[in-house]
């Protein structure tokens, strides 16, 4: 490949995409695809001389597009991962990768059986907040990390396709497919005992939960909280970190840009406000990644089988919400 043709499928998130690659020369917009004629109208003034298509199908019988974004419904998202990867297209999947570990198997045997590339869109992992987060572990500054608490507040009830649970709509998989995600990166992946989930139904008249939490114990005995609130009117520090020899607070919401972020960090008894060094967080890294691996083999820097540790952490915490019982792994 000399340019690779993206088409983007899906202009609601998938439109974040459209701006994020026109920083990586490499990467040619070569199409927009979406069902709503409006949204198609919106594309081709928003980005000019590219293709349109109103089904996915169009986008498949396509020779010249190499890549495709898949910004879809939850829902959808398997489905459309295999029909992709069936008609020869590289993949980059938004979050979450899918509702089920059974879909997860699917999606990832679609593309080894087709030899195409599948990635996931996890662009969370260049927040600084967590980045910050993610510094002071690896430097040993805590010690061993036995509770890990994030948390993402706000206030206001979903919008669009993500109110029905048709669509896979889910506070949980929306956003704490990026948190657990992030807790994993942080702990590399130990392994997982139990998780526990709790659902609340508050304030918004919607069919998805309004507030969610999902403990997770690993084997080691440590454990990582994750909660998503649409009902806080008043927002808990993004981050809790306890470890062995000193406690870690981070106030600040996820943010690309620094910000004026700080951590406050209690060491043997001692409480310092710490600025980190400055961190290189430039979420178009992911698309250079993808670029490196299609054209050298590089490795991926997201890969489908760390998503599918997420999505079995996901699913088995919506199980536990419903049964009220602790879910083994």
């Amino acid at each position: 490949m000399d340019r690779i043709n993206l088409v983007v499928v899906g202009y609601g998130m998938g439109a974040w995409h459209c701006d994020r690659v026109k920083a990586v020369p490499e990467v040619n917009l070569y199409g927009v695809c979406d069902i709503e004629a409006a949204k198609r109208e919106k594309a081709a003034k928003d980005r000019g001389a590219i293709k349109l298509y109103a089904t996915m199908d169009e986008v498949w019988a396509d020779k010249n597009a190499d890549l495709v974004v898949l910004a879809l419904p939850h829902s959808m998202h398997e489905s459309a991962c295999v029909a992709a990867a069936k008609a020869k297209k590289h993949i980059i999947m938004e979050k979450p990768f899918c509702m089920t570990v059974k879909e997860a198997d699917s999606m990832i045997q679609a593309a080894k059986r087709n030899k195409v590339m599948l990635t996931i869109s996890h662009n969370r992992r260049w927040d600084l907040d967590y980045l910050m987060v993610k510094q002071q572990v690896d430097a040993g500054l805590l010690g061993l990390p036995f509770v890990i608490e994030s948390r993402v507040h706000g206030y206001g009830g979903p919008r669009g396709w993500r109110q029905f649970r048709k669509f896979g709509g889910s506070i949980l998989y929306d956003w704490g497919a990026h948190m657990v995600d992030q807790i994993l990166q942080i702990r590399k992946y130990p392994k997982i005992e139990s998780v526990y989930g709790d659902f609340q139904y508050r304030i918004w008249n919607s069919e998805v939960e309004n507030n969610a939490r999902a403990t997770i114990r690993f084997a080691d005995k440590t454990i990582a909280l994750v909660e998503i609130s649409q009902t806080a009117q008043i927002r808990a520090p993004r981050w809790f970190v306890m470890g062995d020899k000193g406690t870690l607070i981070q106030e600040a919401q996820h943010s690309f840009t620094p910000n004026g972020i700080k951590v406050k960090t209690k060491i043997a008894g001692l409480t310092v406000d710490l600025t980190p060094e400055p961190l290189k967080a430039v979420v178009t890294d992911f698309y250079r990644n993808v670029v490196a691996h299609l054209k050298t083999g590089a490795a991926l820097l997201v890969k489908p089988e760390e998503a599918r540790v997420s999505t079995s952490i996901l699913e088995a915490a919506v199980k536990s919400a419903k049964t009220g019982n602790v879910v083994r792994l």
